[in-house]
């Protein structure tokens, strides 16, 4: 029914401080509305509180620690060794068993809203095939990625107007979402050209790049 949460920026838009309550964000005020549970800010700088919430980072920064080394699927397989471990020990604040104790406390659960509300925060990670223009394609334009990767499935996100393409875990180009159909970053182009004429010059390439790449009509309000 409640959940304890730090002041952080995406649930508090004002920290709640001694004598004040803060001010909720208007999205996570609604995500809690449609789940129906109420945030619970600690009190900044009372450490009682804090505590408890930062106790539980230690489980993401052991999961962190894995940033790149590990595929999707390990990555996956990693984390439910973590969960079982940590639902088998006995908590230092309970003295019991997570996983005894939960059972003991499903009756209090609240039930999941309905299907359509939960899939409206659902988050889709589509993804996409790399051509041998060393570009991947997403609503309809297309974005590059360093050379290496023709053939190879890509991980997409979007975040704030911007497109993340991974290669499993690991982030290998970010674009800002376009409108134009072809969206090069001089850099990706550079290093494709230079493998494929390498007797050019690294100035050589960088001015036929830029001559390429005016023809194309591609962007270049982005930074390499």
């Amino acid at each position: 029914h409640v959940l304890l949460t730090d002041n952080m920026k995406t649930v508090m838009v004002q920290p709640r401080l001694a004598g004040t309550k803060g001010q909720l964000h208007t999205k996570a005020e609604q995500f809690s509305s449609d789940f129906g549970f109420t945030f619970k800010p600690c009190m900044a700088r009372r450490p009682q509180t804090k505590g408890k919430v930062e106790s539980q980072m230690k489980i993401l920064d052991e999961i962190h620690a894995y940033q790149g080394k590990l595929t999707i699927q390990e990555v996956e397989e990693q984390i439910q060794k973590i969960i079982l471990r940590s639902n088998l020990a006995i908590s230092q604040a309970t003295r019991q068993i997570p996983s005894a104790l939960l059972e003991k406390e499903k009756e209090s659960l609240t039930p999941l809203p309905t299907k359509v509300i939960r899939d409206s925060y659902r988050i889709d990670h589509p993804k996409a095939k790399v051509s041998a223009s060393n570009l991947i394609s997403f609503r309809g334009s297309h974005y590059s990625v360093p050379p290496g990767y023709v053939a190879k499935s890509m991980t997409l996100k979007t975040i704030d107007k911007m497109l993340y393409i991974y290669d499993s875990t690991e982030l290998i180009a970010q674009h800002p979402l376009s409108g134009k159909k072809v969206n090069y970053l001089p850099s990706h182009y550079e290093a494709q050209l230079q493998k494929t004429i390498p007797y050019l010059s690294s100035e050589d390439v960088k001015a036929k790049a830029k001559s390429n790449l005016e023809k194309i009509g591609a962007i270049y309000d982005t930074t390499d």
